[in-house]
């Protein structure tokens, strides 16, 4: 095949897309050295296409520049300090390094072998079985203490698909929801792929937990939700349940006067990671 000219080479990752100005071949694989510096592609998938067919939004990538900034500076300490990532403690993402409990694989491994007569739909988009729904929401329920059913669990492929799911279906565009700085980095990104507006607040300095006065101050009319997430990432924080009491009581007072309520959307990946003496 011709090389074509004018072209724009776009590298999907699990990062999302990095894009470089230089002509490519369609016929051209592109490797991690032709990356602009800081982006890494962890598939290794490229695609050369017409820079016409790339939106403006996806050439600029700016949704993902913090991260790969954070990337390269953290690179660059430890290799000023003549260390490896081998000599550290990575706590910059939740990726943690312990090996699966005992019997989870078996059940993973089991559940492609369905037992004799009954079909397995692989396709995402299927109807859960109800039995799983069931156990689902038993579980919430004996861990939370909160009664859950069936009909009340929305069944993803991911955390992240959950909250895309969630912001797509409560918002419209330019509806702003609140999050607190530091932020997990995903957050922002997904709010604005679904074209809503995400308003930053600081967490108190002195604890990193949530500043309820502040969060007061950021509500206005076109306020959709609020994202809280504890233990907290980045930071590890674990919102003391004061602090949360002190939040759902100035939310009730708002949403008292107000036609739309404001969600509190409960980011608890970590809810069974707790610190001694915590809960």
């Amino acid at each position: 095949m011709a090389p074509v000219s004018n072209l724009t080479s776009i590298v999907t990752s699990t990062d999302g897309l990095a894009c470089s100005a230089e002509p490519k071949s369609l016929n051209t694989p592109l490797s991690s050295a032709t990356l602009p510096h800081g982006v890494i592609s962890l598939t290794q998938l490229a695609y050369t296409v017409p820079s016409s067919l790339v939106s403006n939004r996806a050439k600029r990538d700016d949704e993902l520049w913090p991260r790969k900034l954070w990337d390269s500076k953290v690179s660059q300490v430890i290799a000023r300090q003549g260390l490896s990532k081998h000599d550290c403690a990575e706590l910059r993402y939740g990726n943690p390094q312990d090996d699966p409990i005992p019997g989870i694989v078996d059940v993973f491994i089991n559940a492609t072998f369905p037992p004799p007569g009954r079909e397995v739909d692989w396709y995402a988009y299927s109807v859960p079985d109800s039995a799983d729904l069931e156990a689902v929401a038993g579980r919430l329920s004996e861990s939370r203490g909160v009664e859950y059913h069936p009909e009340d669990i929305i069944v993803t492929d991911g955390s992240l698909t959950a909250l895309d799911l969630l912001i797509f279906a409560s918002t419209d565009p330019g509806d702003e929801i609140i999050i607190l700085s530091p932020v997990y980095f995903n957050y922002p990104v997904i709010i604005r792929h679904r074209e809503a507006v995400p308003v930053i607040v600081p967490a108190r300095p002195d604890s990193f937990e949530p500043d309820i006065e502040e969060i007061r101050r950021a509500v206005t009319p076109r306020t959709k939700a609020i994202i809280i997430n504890s233990p907290n990432n980045p930071t590890g924080v674990i919102y003391s349940r004061e602090c949360l009491m002190e939040l759902a009581e100035m939310l009730e007072g708002l949403n008292a006067t107000r036609e739309c309520p404001i969600l509190v959307i409960s980011d608890e990946a970590y809810s069974r990671i707790l610190y001694d003496d915590s809960s």
